[in-house]
């Protein structure tokens, strides 16, 4: 039936997911035979989109099934972002001292992009304050694990600012921009729905597991064909996003709060354990996550950033924007951990690529964002992702547990 129907569908072929599949392989396989340049697999795989694209070769464009599949894949980047959200690193005082920073970093986030609209740099000020106020938890993160910061007080403050910084833009993107004309008063009623859908769903699940229904019955299916597990986060990804979309709001939002939900109600990882993981973020980083940053590449648009110098000189100005927004509020961590990891702190939170894209290509589709100033934010959020986390650990000093046995952290 299903290759019957198959006939009344548009003409789609299979070679560009092949090429763009292809790619997805060998950039990693350079990054591991490279080991001396330290770059995210995910900035390489953005600079060969852009190579191969039509800004340079030309080799490989966009159709309909890499567009499906990169919106499957920022999907899922953005449902693995919420999975990472700890609400239990969001308390005392280096929640309020995170809360300070973040509301300093918008305040001047908020000056930096009203001032660049007053000289005609930028069409939209507010968009472009709520872009640069982000932070990359992706990317901070895994840097704090591998280099044993996550138990210090350096390490819990790096992870709640990054997890503020990716949350609070996501909320306020899609209250303020969720369409051409946003109207505030009825986007905050669809938020307040939102916010209860949420709340009713995250309700139910943790009633559920706290009546043993859901860890038994996932155990039973999880390794079977059915993989009820995967299947039911993807589920709750899909769901939560339509709802958003909806209510108005762009699914990124639905899609981020899925993964927070589904870590929140699953804290001990009974649900979520180390198997499971491990199978999402194959399907995730295996398949549809390298899609969406090959496609960001492929769409990046090279003409129109070297059109003019003008054009060319707005990436060092928000590079500026990012370490003035989120680089300089953290000098209000000097008390706790000392001024060497106070700056270190400044790069990390400066330090954003995955949000910036999103919100950039948003942007220009609500036409609130000229392709040359869409192109200078990637760029500038690719310089951020490569150099920002390597001068951060440079900075720091090394903590005495970094590189010890796992084990002898548990202990």
């Amino acid at each position: 039936m299903l290759l019957l129907a198959a006939d009344t569908l548009p003409d789609i072929g299979f070679s560009g997911i092949a090429e763009v599949a292809a790619l997805a392989v060998i950039v990693p396989l350079a990054v591991h035979f490279v080991r001396r340049l330290p770059l995210p697999s995910a900035v390489l795989e953005i600079v060969a989109g852009i190579i191969l694209g039509p800004s340079v070769l030309g080799w490989i464009e966009v159709d309909l099934p890499i567009y499906v599949l990169s919106l499957l894949g920022l999907s899922i980047l953005l449902f693995l972002g919420g999975l990472e959200i700890d609400l239990a690193t969001l308390r005392g005082p280096i929640a309020r001292m995170v809360g300070g920073g973040f509301i300093a970093s918008l305040a001047l986030a908020l000056l930096f992009g009203l001032g660049l609209q007053g000289i005609g740099v930028v069409r939209d000020g507010a968009l472009i304050a709520i872009i640069l106020a982000s932070t990359s938890l992706g990317i901070v993160l895994p840097m704090i694990k591998d280099a044993g910061y996550d138990r210090t007080p350096y390490g819990q403050l790096a992870l709640a600012a990054a997890s503020v910084g990716e949350f609070v833009p996501v909320l306020l993107l899609s209250v303020f921009f969720s369409s051409a004309t946003p109207a505030v008063a009825s986007h905050l009623v669809m938020l307040g729905l939102f916010t209860v859908f949420s709340l009713a769903v995250f309700a139910t699940l943790g009633q559920a597991r706290r009546m043993h229904r859901i860890g038994p019955f996932t155990r039973e299916l999880q390794d079977t064909s059915a993989q009820i597990g995967i299947r039911a986060m993807f589920a709750l990804l899909a769901i939560l996003g339509a709802v958003a979309l909806r209510l108005g709001f762009s699914g990124i939002l639905g899609t981020f709060v899925a993964g927070a939900i589904v870590r929140q109600v699953d804290r001990d990882a009974t649900i979520l354990n180390e198997r499971e993981r491990t199978k999402l973020n194959a399907i995730g980083y295996g398949i549809f996550v390298p899609f969406f940053w090959i496609t960001t590449g492929l769409q990046f648009d090279l003409d129109a950033l070297l059109e003019t110098p003008v054009a060319l000189l707005r990436v060092p100005i928000f590079l500026g924007g990012l370490l003035l927004a989120r680089g300089l509020p953290a000098l209000l961590y000097v008390r706790l951990v000392g001024t060497r990891q106070a700056v270190s702190l400044g790069l990390l939170q400066a330090t954003s690529l995955s949000f910036i894209v999103v919100a950039a290509q948003l942007g220009q589709t609500l036409g609130l964002i000229v392709s040359a100033t869409s192109a200078a934010l990637i760029t500038a959020a690719l310089i951020s992702a490569l150099v920002f986390p390597v001068l951060a650990l440079a900075v720091a000093p090394v903590p005495a547990e970094a590189g010890q046995p796992a084990q002898a952290e548990a202990g």
